[in-house]
C-alpha cells in the first residue's frame, strides 16, 4: 500500500498557514453582516455595480437589423434594450417609455416588427436611420 502524504486543511499548499501569509485577515469569525445587510447591498449597488461594465449579451444574439435583446439587471434596478439598427450598429436603451413608464419590450429576445419609437417618441436611432 502506497503511503499518502498528510495534508493540513488549515494550511496553504506550500505548507504555510494562511494566517502566516495574510496576517491582516485575522483569525476571528467572519462577520455575517455584509452578506445579509440591505445597507451593505445598497452600498455595493451604488459603489460597484453602477460604476463597472456589465456583460448584457453577445452581438451574435442579435445578428440581423431589427433584432433586439432585453436584459433585466435587478442589481441595478434597470432593464436594458439592445437593438441592432438598419445600419448594423448595436445601440442600448433603457427599456422604459418616458411617457408612461411602461417597458417597450417584454420578451428576452425577438425580431422587431415595428418600432416603439413610432408611438412613444422614444430615442432617436432605434431604426438606425
Amino acid at each position: 500500500m502506497a503511503a499518502v502524504a498528510a495534508r493540513s486543511y488549515d494550511g496553504a499548499p506550500n505548507g504555510k498557514t494562511w494566517h502566516a501569509q495574510y496576517p491582516e485577515l485575522g483569525t476571528g469569525p467572519v462577520p455575517i453582516e455584509p452578506y445579509i445587510s440591505q445597507e451593505y447591498f445598497d452600498l455595493e449597488r451604488e459603489r460597484i455595480f453602477r460604476k463597472v461594465w456589465l456583460n448584457v449579451g453577445r452581438e451574435e444574439e442579435i445578428p440581423k437589423p431589427g433584432d433586439y435583446l432585453v436584459k433585466d439587471l435587478p442589481v441595478c434596478g434597470a432593464s436594458i434594450l439592445l437593438v441592432r439598427g438598419k445600419d448594423g450598429r448595436i445601440r442600448a436603451f433603457h427599456n422604459v417609455c418616458s411617457h408612461r413608464s411602461n417597458s417597450w419590450c417584454g420578451t428576452a429576445a425577438a425580431r422587431a416588427r415595428c418600432s416603439p419609437v413610432s408611438f412613444t417618441g422614444g430615442p432617436t436611432g432605434w431604426k438606425g436611420s
